[in-house]
């Protein structure tokens, strides 16, 4: 009997090993996922926009990376939900992501909004890059600081107009009418933000909340004036422009974030294997530069850290939807 054990020891041991060794490379095949076909990214916003062109820097590097086509599909419309809800019904494989901005925590909150909250449908993956907004008035209008344009809003006898491509913007100009006591605004809402620096250009609207990547070309031959950056600090490819809070205005700050989302329920190796795709795809010296152009800083979070800064957000997305109510 100890002989029979004594022998089966080493056969025991090797057994063990090879359990191991087995499982380990299980784990490791659980833990990674390559698309074995095509990827598309909606988009729920128009062709044209920062979002848009930031989408597309990371779609061009991912295929790279999957060597896969990553495709670009544009859902605009209301408020980004008509994207988001194709993404929310998507099979939970990976092959249908969404891209997305703080205002989709915003979502609820708006006027005739129903059903179940979208950010709860959606498992975060990464957040691609982030940038600051701006308020931006037409390059005509005699003001060049922010005080002046609202005296300008408060003098005029035509009411000022104020425009926005989504939901984050709606919140903020409401926010800035209210505390600088502008009267009889009217809000043009876009649905993204092409149209809108067209006819910002144009003075069909006065003033646009609007990313930085869209005016600073236009600022530069005189058709729009950036009056503030919404950033924490001020943005490093316009460093002589003054924030917001800077400016006068309260708690005015607000980072657009263009994020990656899957269907809620997508398996986790499927979620982090996307998030490791994205951190490797902003490395990119291409990427980064052409995120970097655009006045993004590339980030590639983990879907814990973005999973914290979403909580965060919809934490002061809440306060602000309580005291500027949408109407």
């Amino acid at each position: 009997m100890r002989e029979t054990f004594s022998s089966a020891k080493p056969m025991l041991a090797l057994l063990i090993v090879c359990c191991t060794q087995f499982g380990i490379m299980e784990a490791h095949a659980e833990a990674t996922w390559t698309p074995a076909r095509p990827v598309t990214l909606i988009v729920p916003y128009s062709v044209g926009g920062g979002i848009d062109a930031t989408a597309r820097a990371a779609a061009k590097q991912l295929s790279v990376i999957w060597g896969q086509p990553v495709l670009i599909e544009n859902l605009p419309g209301a408020d980004g939900m008509i994207g988001a809800r194709r993404v929310i019904a998507s099979k939970q494989d990976g092959y249908t992501l969404l891209v997305q901005v703080p205002a989709l925590l915003l979502s609820k909150y708006t006027p005739g909004f129903s059903g179940p909250d979208p950010v709860a449908q959606l498992e975060p993956i990464s957040i691609i890059s982030k940038s600051s907004n701006a308020l931006t008035i037409n390059g005509k209008i005699a003001a060049t600081t922010l005080t002046e344009f609202i005296q300008h809003c408060k003098t005029s006898t035509t009411p000022c107009s104020f425009a926005t491509g989504d939901t984050t913007g709606k919140f903020f100009l409401q926010k800035f009418v209210v505390e600088a006591g502008i009267p009889n605004a009217i809000m043009v809402n876009y649905k993204g933000g092409g149209a809108l620096i067209s006819d910002l250009m144009t003075n069909v609207v006065n003033m646009g909340f609007t990313g930085l990547y869209s005016t600073l070309p236009q600022q530069k031959v005189g058709a729009v004036k950036i009056l503030v950056t919404t950033g924490k600090k001020r943005a490093p490819s316009a460093p002589e422009i003054p924030t917001a809070v800077e400016s006068g205005l309260t708690d005015f700050i607000s980072e657009n974030w263009v994020s990656l989302f899957a269907p809620k329920g997508t398996p986790d190796n499927i979620v982090q294997s996307v998030a490791e795709a994205v951190r490797e795809a902003v490395k990119d010296p291409e990427t980064a530069n052409a995120l970097l152009s655009m006045s993004a800083e590339p980030i590639g979070s983990t879907p814990a850290a973005f999973t914290v800064e979403l909580r965060d957000e919809e934490q002061r997305t809440a306060v602000m939807a309580k005291k500027y109510p949408l109407k």
